[in-house]
């Protein structure tokens, strides 16, 4: 049976940080659907995917990543900062971690250098990481706008996480924005030109050339007013690393018909690539 997950958006501004996604959003609200088991095992791919959960991710992501990974029959598990600071990346070996939307700051925090050194060390090794929002602000090594301006992230991307939402630029904005998709990548074929998605202070990737050709930077989708990256998918030692500003992994809003249909298909097509 298909299962729904409400996600109640609400237009009060909160007068706290708390777990909240990567900028403060106006239309947050808690997630209010039935929660998922903490571990599934399907019989799509032997691999297992490893989901982080703990102190700083975002329960509405979480839960609607729990979705998505069960409707599609992937194997996961969540995971907390003791699970990944214990060496559990290495011992298990999974296909694929991702860390989701929620507040970067706190994962930077509560991982510290150890482990980001784990993770770095299981993408390298050849795992895979999907980073959304926070995890993609997490895995880029320097941030303009918001909590820092600076040094930051643990680096798989080197370049630089632009947050233009706090920074209130045009076409930076929190709630639904327009993209537009990189025609030519085989991972948005059939996907039209333009997409409206969910943004809730996710970065545009800065990167130079010459990291863009050592590392196979592809750009995915593009913020339509800017053209600065949206999505991009890169390469890292043996491992490969996607990371989106969007939250492609929200698949309704207010509880109504889904926010873009599209998203849960494109998602699939994504943790295929990661995984094989």
């Amino acid at each position: 049976m298909k299962k729904w997950f409400i996600i109640l958006v609400g237009l009060a501004v909160s007068c706290g940080w708390g777990a909240l996604p990567e900028s403060l959003p106006i239309h947050h609200q808690p997630f209010w659907g039935p929660k998922l088991p903490n571990e599934f095992r399907g019989t799509r791919h032997a691999d297992w995917i490893f989901l982080y959960d703990g102190p700083g991710s975002w329960e509405v992501g979480t839960e609607n990543l729990k979705a998505f990974l069960r409707e599609n029959n992937y194997s996961y598990q969540t995971k907390g900062p003791h699970d990944l600071l214990n060496g559990d990346l290495q011992m298990e070996k999974p296909g694929l971690l991702i860390m989701p939307g929620g507040e970067s700051w706190v994962y930077l925090e509560y991982l510290g250098d150890r482990g980001a050194q784990e993770i770095i060390r299981f993408v390298k090794n050849g795992g895979s990481y999907l980073g959304v929002c926070a995890g993609a602000f997490y895995a880029t090594s320097h941030r303009e706008g918001g909590a820092a301006t600076g040094p930051y992230g643990i680096g798989l991307l080197e370049g630089v996480a632009h947050d233009g939402t706090y920074l209130k630029e045009p076409g930076y904005s929190e709630g639904v924005v327009n993209f537009s998709w990189e025609l030519g990548n085989p991972l948005v074929e059939g996907l039209g030109n333009f997409v409206n998605m969910l943004l809730y202070g996710g970065p545009a990737f800065r990167f130079s050339i010459e990291e863009a050709q050592k590392k196979n930077i592809q750009t995915v989708l593009r913020f339509s007013h800017s053209l600065e990256p949206a999505m991009i998918q890169l390469e890292y030692g043996k491992g490969k690393v996607f990371l989106s500003a969007p939250h492609v992994e929200i698949k309704e809003e207010k509880g109504e018909k889904p926010l873009h249909d599209f998203s849960w298909p494109f998602l699939e097509r994504v943790v295929n690539s990661l995984m094989n």
